[in-house]
């Protein structure tokens, strides 16, 4: 009896340690689920593209189960931009203008090509010239244009031959003339011009993509060429789209922060990538200052530009990239540029120009949200934003696992005990028994209990 006992209250033991182990394993399983939900909250099927178009990658992104668009749709709109505004195209519509010395007549343009100027020719109006397309002949001095010699160390040109460069430049140049029949010609009033449309081009190409995916009815997507982004609407969470902008830094790539958008465009211009070194061991940025000839010298690493447009978001990076923060404030206090949301980021002079660590912001109006302020910042409280949601998620979950862990290993020893004092009890009741039984019967019949 006593064995058998004992047999029982061991099953019982093993039956409570199972249930805690139970209990562990089934709030695990049940808090990584929740955490999967709030993760992805009716998370919508998407469809991305990607292709290289100008030199560099593009990428698009479209919230949809539709099957209606193909990579090739989008690549032969990124393409068409191309050959009309390329300059290491020499068929591009852009390098046949080049080609042509003759200024007497005027030239035909594209309406693509048409619009894309006259936007240009605004935006240097408004910059007084520190935005330029002319500036063409100054990028090739400088090596910066079609066969450069990339790998070779450039000799600072002369006094005489930058005038003489500079004196075939000039956004005043030039004149785009609507006729009355809606065509468009390109007026020149020097010989010599050279027109590089690389500070704008990609912006217009983005939104050219763009407009293509709205009319083909798309209302939720992100177009991307080269770095510069157009979206519209939200994400496949619901979310705003979080578009991340480069630490300028030489070395590996990391974020400096990201932007938050639902509608309109963002572009950069940076010189920490593109650069060259002179004959004097000294660095220059690939960004020219058109009304010096020179590279610009400010502390400017790369700029970002919010705008309504990809084209005017990506002239107009270029154009403070050369301005600098003062020239630009001074200019937009004057209301001689419209107020644009700007973020510089620069770098601290008395550091490492290209350690992480030392670069500094300079913020007119941008809704940049810094990696150091990620993890506090009070728009990421919002129920649809899963990073503080995550956190605590991360937190809770070896938490609470490991609480019911030891819930299950009390409950174990709790409910055992109970079943040992009851298992003892049972046995001395039956010894008890035992004893009485063995009193009553016969003498003769007491060896069966011995």
């Amino acid at each position: 009896m006593f064995h058998h006992n004992s047999i029982y209250t061991f099953r019982s033991d093993i039956n409570y340690t199972f249930l805690g182990f139970f209990i562990f394993f089934f709030i695990l399983i049940f808090l990584s689920a929740g955490k999967t939900a709030a993760q992805n909250p009716g998370r919508e099927n998407t469809k991305a593209f990607r292709g290289q178009t100008m030199g560099t990658t593009w990428k698009v992104v479209l919230v949809t189960d539709s099957s209606s668009i193909q990579d090739t749709d989008i690549q032969s709109v990124l393409d068409s931009v191309d050959q009309c505004m390329s300059t290491w195209k020499p068929d591009s519509e852009l390098s046949r203008i080049n080609a042509t010395e003759d200024i007497s007549l005027d030239i035909s343009l594209s309406p693509q090509l048409a619009k894309v100027l006259i936007t240009a020719q605004e935006i240097s109006k408004q910059t007084n010239g520190a935005y330029d397309i002319t500036v063409g002949p100054l990028v090739n001095l400088w090596n910066f244009g079609p066969g450069g010699e990339y790998e070779k160390a450039v000799t600072p040109p002369k006094e005489e031959m930058l005038t003489a460069v500079r004196e075939k430049c000039g956004f005043s140049a030039i004149q785009v003339r609507t006729h009355e029949d809606g065509t468009y010609k390109l007026h020149r009033k020097k010989t010599g011009l050279y027109l590089d449309l690389s500070s704008i081009a990609k912006g217009y190409a983005v939104d050219e993509v763009a407009h293509f995916l709205t009319q083909r009815g798309f209302t939720r997507f992100m177009v991307e060429v080269g770095g510069e982004v157009r979206v519209k609407g939200r994400n496949a969470n619901g979310n705003p789209w979080n578009i991340g902008i480069e630490n300028p830094t030489a070395g590996e790539f990391s974020l400096y922060g990201s932007v938050k958008m639902e509608d309109g465009a963002l572009a950069s211009s940076g010189g920490y990538r593109n650069f060259r070194k002179l004959s004097t061991g000294e660095t220059v940025s690939h960004i020219l200052d058109p009304r010096t000839g020179f590279p610009v010298t400010h502390h400017v690493l790369a700029t970002s530009v919010l705008a309504p447009s990809c084209m005017e978001a990506d002239a107009w990076a270029t154009a403070i990239m050369v301005l600098g923060p003062r020239e630009t404030e001074k200019l937009i206090a004057e209301k001689q540029i419209p107020e644009l949301q700007l973020l510089f980021l620069t770098w601290d002079e008395k550091g490492d120009r290209m350690s992480p660590q030392n670069v500094l912001a300079y913020n007119h109006n941008f809704p940049i949200i810094t990696l150091s302020q990620t993890l506090d910042a009070p728009q990421l409280t919002d129920k649809k934003d899963q990073y503080n949601l995550n956190r605590l998620f991360q937190f809770l979950l070896p938490f609470l696992a490991f609480l019911c862990f030891f819930v299950g290993i009390g409950l174990n020893q709790l409910l055992g005990r109970r079943r040992m004092m009851c298992s003892c009890k049972t046995a001395k009741a039956m010894e008890v028994e035992r004893q009485n039984l063995i009193k009553t019967i016969r003498p003769k019949d007491e060896e069966h209990f011995q």
